[in-house]
């Protein structure tokens, strides 16, 4: 019987999602292996809820504890408000009424649309502010993704998921965040995660 197959760490699936060509150095990757142990510590009974979530503690990489690094420049002279930026999401509620079907029968989002989320600033509604972001809360990412699902509910839940796995590299260690923001600051971020186990090949197929 050949050996079951580890699954894929969290840290693997992530590096090849976010960084161009699925290249990552030693030292981000060790970084990503420490955030992982995190989160599995994390996990334990009795851990706070905002542990369990991100397995690092709030706020800990501020604008005033990264001020020295290369992407501080890129910094906005302008954040607008939930207010504005749920304004902005109203906008783009006709169009996104109109393409909604176009979206279905692509099984994508437009071009249009993406570009349109990106002039509206939406992607940036967690990037931390010293790579050019907004640095917003989650009621900001509900009431924006609440206002699109108004025009296209798949629009809504694709900028939902690219805004919130956003807020995962924002969690991530400030190393790790040099390697992709500085170079990249208008990304628009797509991840997976992986779950522990393993996958053992078995006559016409694998077992979990």
């Amino acid at each position: 019987m050949q050996q079951g197959l580890p699954a894929p760490s969290f840290c693997e699936v992530v590096s090849c999602a976010i960084l161009p060509e699925g290249i990552v150095s030693q030292a981000a990757c060790r970084s990503f292996r420490r955030f992982e142990a995190k989160l599995a510590h994390s996990a334990r009974p009795g851990a706070t809820r905002w542990r369990r979530l991100t397995g690092v503690s709030k706020g800990v990489f501020t604008v005033a504890q990264t001020k020295s690094t290369s992407a501080t420049a890129a910094q906005p002279s302008y954040i607008p408000t939930r207010e504005e930026l749920v304004l902005e999401a109203r906008k783009l509620v006709p169009v996104l009424r109109e393409r909604a079907q176009a979206s279905d029968e692509l099984r994508t989002l437009p071009d249009e649309t993406v570009a349109d989320l990106k002039a509206a600033g939406i992607h940036k509604i967690f990037t931390p502010k010293r790579y050019g972001g907004f640095e917003m809360d989650w009621g900001a990412h509900v009431d924006v993704s609440r206002e699109l699902g108004r025009g296209c509910g798949s629009t809504s839940w694709v900028a939902s998921v690219v805004m919130s796995h956003t807020w995962i590299l924002g969690r991530f260690p400030a190393r790790a965040q040099e390697e992709f923001w500085p170079d990249t600051p208008d990304a628009i971020i797509a991840t997976a995660f992986a779950g522990g186990g393993t996958m053992e090949p078995v006559d016409g197929g694998f077992v979990l």
